[in-house]
């Protein structure tokens, strides 16, 4: 089996910045890092619970688990236990400063938006979108695990995947610049904020799971009122689990794209499924003929 972790990559810490994970999955997405030859240091609070059911542990705790990990000279980054919601309670309390002067990578997608649309905007660190502990067993043992290995090893050593990506076409121009993926749920209630980052020149890749067809729809517009699309490079939708039916999805992306000022493109494999390509949100990508390629870049490790 092909090494999904790069040799430079020897210790990392396992924090739960949102929601509670169960102790069994832990357990196997660490045991899964450890056969790659990672040592991993879990963060004090992981596993303590909290009063309110859907955060890992109190906001206190959580951030103190993640700035403990900033901190600790030992580490190469951060991996995430997964997502729900939380991570943007602790965003006032991060020590921004280590983690701009470290160069840290934390990884993980969905709630874990905040976080690195954040680093985005702080220009704090390395924002990796990848799986997080508690799916990495099940992710490497599925049917798309060669897929999901080869494309986390790039994204953590900032290369670009043997594979480009075949797009669905809802305004189609050829484009460049700085990936930046995320969840539209977590990044829309980012608008109003500090921490939204600047979409300009960005290629933006856009993911949702559970949400009903109005209220992505209204999220889009949030964004788009806010200025998140402005002077983007285009707008990649990824994958939108359990949402709408497919069509409603395609009539509500063409109507999005006669809204914005970029190409618009849908079908990426990026969101709530088990085909996830990993993105380091500060390599570049192309598309060109309505095909999406990865750059390698030096944030890697």
């Amino acid at each position: 089996m092909k090494r999904w972790m790069p040799s430079g990559i020897r210790s990392v810490a396992v924090v739960a910045p949102s929601g509670p994970a169960s102790p069994e999955k832990v357990a196997a997405g660490v045991a899964a890092l450890r056969r790659c030859g990672v040592h991993c240091k879990l963060g004090a609070h992981v596993l303590t619970g909290s009063s309110v059911p859907y955060l890992a542990a109190s906001d206190e705790e959580r951030l103190s688990d993640f700035n403990t990990a900033l901190q600790d000279p030992q580490i190469d980054g951060i991996i995430c236990v997964r997502g729900g919601y939380g991570s943007m309670r602790i965003l006032s309390g991060m020590d921004w400063d280590t983690l701009r002067e470290r160069r840290l990578f934390v990884a993980g997608y969905s709630d874990i938006t905040a976080l690195h649309w954040a680093m985005i905007r702080k220009d704090a660190g390395i924002p990796i979108a990848a799986p997080m502990v508690a799916k990495l067993a099940d992710l490497m043992q599925g049917a798309n695990a060669e897929f999901v290995r080869e494309t986390m090893y790039c994204a953590y050593a900032g290369e670009a995947p043997s594979r480009s990506f075949s797009l669905k076409s809802y305004r189609g121009a050829d484009a460049a610049g700085t990936m930046l993926a995320g969840n539209l749920t977590v990044g829309a209630s980012l608008a109003g904020s500090e921490y939204l980052p600047d979409g300009a020149n960005r290629i933006l890749v856009l993911e949702d799971v559970g949400e009903s067809l109005y209220r992505l729809d209204r999220m889009l517009t949030q964004l788009r009122l806010a200025g998140g699309f402005r002077n983007a490079s285009a707008v990649v939708f990824g994958q939108f689990t359990q949402c709408a039916e497919p069509e409603e999805l395609d009539e509500l992306f063409q109507r999005f794209a006669g809204e914005v000022d970029c190409p618009v493109y849908g079908n990426f494999p990026f969101g709530h499924v088990n085909k996830f390509c990993s993105l380091n949100l500060r390599m570049q990508g192309t598309i060109r003929d309505g095909v999406l390629s990865l750059e390698s870049g030096k944030e890697g490790l």
